[in-house]
């Protein structure tokens, strides 16, 4: 926010117009503010797009400038509303030789982006002291948790399991964090959100191969083998799944102008993630009996 804030002010010192009713990125890139923090991927055919309109309109951005009304309203029509421009508005701006070829392609193309990748929530001051202090007191109580419960009952070894669990959480968390880079950076493919997929693709591995092990064990293992082979399903597969932000870009996608790709998201990732968990837990169990532990309805629990 300090630093947009700053930027602004340099560039309104300049004479820039800031146009506040385009999106974040656009905001950005056409007044030519440092994206910093903020960039994001957006393939490079369809930014060479906007870059084209920008140089061609950007002596007109200027505060003072006769054409700047006729600028905003443009912009405004064909990338805030998605609308066709007024025919009363193109004439005087195919005499001023902007680039309206290239902001028609930058509408179309961008109609494939979700929304949510164009507007940034603003962060939040990051302050290291009480974060370190809070995280610091809860992994403590976790580990007294997980130390002092010794009891070999159900409930006890439920909630030392899950105790447990909550400390390989973070790694998940994490690693499915690192994951969400890769969003939008398979160039031939940058529709796809590859980060999410693999992200609850190596979860459902995971998870499934726990189970295998756990089958193969039989419960026959103590507390801490059995136990970190269930806090690797439940903690650091399960933190490191993403139902939420599946949900979401297969309904982006299912409500943009080619709802055949949220189809192909979801055929990809159930068909893949179900296949490969599948294979896995074959693999693990094949031959294998599965004991008196297992007949019993003992396995599979927490």
């Amino acid at each position: 926010v300090q630093m947009e804030a700053e930027e602004s002010s340099k560039k309104r010192e300049c004479g820039v117009y800031l146009n506040s009713q385009l999106s974040d990125y656009e905001r950005r890139f056409l007044s030519e503010l440092d994206m910093g923090e903020f960039i994001i991927y957006v393939h490079p055919a369809a930014e060479q797009e906007l870059h084209l309109w920008r140089n061609s309109t950007r002596e007109h951005r200027r505060v003072g400038n006769p054409m700047l009304a006729l600028l905003t309203d443009i912009e405004y029509s064909a990338l805030v509303l998605d609308e066709n421009i007024d025919q009363e508005l193109l004439v005087p701006a195919m005499m001023a030789k902007w680039d309206l070829d290239a902001l028609n392609k930058w509408r179309a193309l961008k109609r494939d982006l979700p929304q949510t990748r164009l507007n940034f929530v603003e962060p939040v001051e990051f302050r290291f002291a009480p974060a370190f202090r809070v995280a610091f007191f809860s992994l403590a109580l976790v580990v007294a948790g997980v130390v002092m419960i010794k009891n070999d009952d159900d409930y006890s070894v439920t909630y030392r399991s899950m105790l447990y669990s909550a400390l390989f959480a973070p790694a998940g968390t994490f690693l499915r964090m690192k994951l969400s880079h890769w969003n939008g950076r398979w160039n031939r493919y940058s529709w796809f959100p590859l980060g999410t997929f693999a992200a609850n693709f190596l979860a459902c591995v995971i998870s499934a191969s726990m189970i295998g092990v756990e089958y193969r064990m039989n419960g026959n293992q103590d507390f801490w083998i059995s136990g970190t082979i269930r806090a690797a399903k439940i903690g650091f597969a399960g933190s490191l799944s993403t139902v939420s932000a599946f949900v979401k870009e297969l309904s982006d996608f299912l409500t943009s102008q080619s709802p055949i790709r949220g189809y192909m998201y979801a055929i990809v990732s159930v068909v893949l993630c179900g296949s490969s968990s599948a294979l896995c837990y074959y693999l693990i169990t094949f031959h294998e009996d599965a004991g008196v532990y297992y007949r019993n309805g003992q396995g599979y629990g927490y």
